[in-house]
């Protein structure tokens, strides 16, 4: 399980369309690293998602990373903001049952 949240707390993703653009993102990032979501949960200011891995699970802080860059990119050109800042950090857990 994985859980992010924007900088500051931020409520950056407050409409339908910046929330999809998390979600479309999310999808398509997973599926690149052969992640299997299971569930998912975007808010204005946060995410969470459960998936498994892939066998090789060092490939998390890619897929993270590269969630959090294209989203980023993706909002501050709408914005007309270069380089702001647009997550703080993530957290992950593994379940285990």
């Amino acid at each position: 399980m994985v859980t992010g949240g924007t900088y500051r707390k931020e409520h950056f993703f407050d409409n339908d369309a910046l929330l999809d653009l998390v979600r479309d993102t999310l999808f398509a990032v997973a599926g690149e690293f052969g992640w299997q979501l299971q569930a998912w949960a975007v808010l204005s200011n946060h995410y969470h998602f459960v998936a498994v891995s892939p066998d090789d699970a060092t490939t998390q802080p890619s897929l993270v990373g590269k969630l959090h860059m294209l989203t980023a990119k993706a909002l501050n050109r709408t914005d007309c903001t270069p380089g702001r800042q647009v997550w703080y950090q993530y957290w992950d857990s593994r379940i285990t049952y």
